[in-house]
């Protein structure tokens, strides 16, 4: 099997689908109405429960913006006739922060983006979060995101860059190609991983696959630029893993564990503990987003100590 089969495949089962998803269960969304609002992203949730991304309105005002409010459970959406912006919202204020800049992405009320997927990773303390939205062959955008200072700060070209410089130090025979970013985790308040692959340009198959260990350090302009701390090459023609499975949570738990010394177990065993009573308190249709953070961030801690 060649090296690019496994993942084509996987990013493939994970983006592929028609915009129409299956049918809501009960009860049944009644028509859109033509109202301006916004509708959560389940699994998006920060560990404080302050904030959430969600999807909605597009192209508002800013007075249009300020005055948003989420859409009644019960309405539906048409994703076939209508476009969206994707939002930060202040949950405790019911509110929305910011537009992210270059993110359409939407899942809910029956519906979905064609081949499109959120990943989203907060810090610990809610102060940061880095999210990615993305499509089948690559990524509309990246964003790292202040909260507080509500500041959304685009990574994607920064990110390409950093990338594309690595692997020409690293692969002899580099071609630049499309690139792809995916299951993120903050390690730091500068600090993040994530998956990266770039396809190789006019191969039958073929893709340079890292994981890599980000920098987040203040450009010229004020914007972020990423400087890569670390990388590992995945092996060739291995499965990709699925960090939306429980028990790849749980296997990658007890590999971190026992790595560290005993108070260091002592504090991941409470923190992961702590993490599946908050965890199993969030809806069913929230569990693949918020096991598939938790599980990047084991591996990331794992694999970048």
């Amino acid at each position: 099997m060649s090296r690019i089969l496994p993942v084509v495949i996987f990013l493939f089962l994970r983006t592929l689908a028609s915009v129409r998803g299956a049918e809501p269960a009960e009860p049944k969304f009644r028509p859109y109405d033509g109202s301006n609002g916004y509708a959560l992203f389940p699994g998006s949730l920060s560990p404080d429960g302050a904030y959430a991304l969600a999807f909605g309105t597009p192209e508002l005002k800013p007075e249009e913006l300020a005055a948003l409010k989420e859409w009644p459970a019960d309405l539906g959406i048409d994703g076939d006739k209508m476009g969206f912006d994707d939002f930060l919202v202040d949950l405790k204020q019911k509110r929305v922060l910011g537009v992210l800049p270059d993110f359409d992405y939407f899942d809910g009320r029956g519906w979905h983006k064609n081949r499109g997927y959120l990943d989203i990773a907060w810090a610990a303390d809610s102060r940061h979060a880095i999210a990615i939205c993305g499509q089948r062959w690559d990524d509309s955008g990246i964003v790292w995101i202040d909260p507080v200072a509500r500041k959304f700060s685009k990574l994607k070209e920064s990110l390409e860059k950093a990338y594309g410089a690595y692997l020409r130090a690293h692969e002899k025979k580099f071609k630049a190609g499309e690139m792809m970013f995916s299951d993120p985790a903050v390690l730091g308040p500068d600090v993040v991983a994530l998956d990266a692959v770039s396809e190789i340009p006019k191969e039958e198959a073929g893709t340079y696959e890292y994981h890599l260990k980000v920098q987040l350090k203040p450009g010229q302009d004020g914007a972020p630029q990423c400087e890569i701390l670390a990388a590992h090459k995945e092996v060739e023609q291995r499965e990709p893993v699925r960090l939306d499975d429980v028990d790849v949570n749980d296997k990658l738990y007890k590999k971190l564990r026992a790595k560290l010394p005993a108070k260091a177990r002592v504090a991941l065993d409470k923190e992961q503990d702590a993490w599946v009573t908050w965890s199993d308190a969030q809806p069913d249709e929230a569990q693949e987003r918020l096991i598939t953070e938790r599980s990047a961030l084991l591996r990331a801690r794992l694999e970048f100590p």
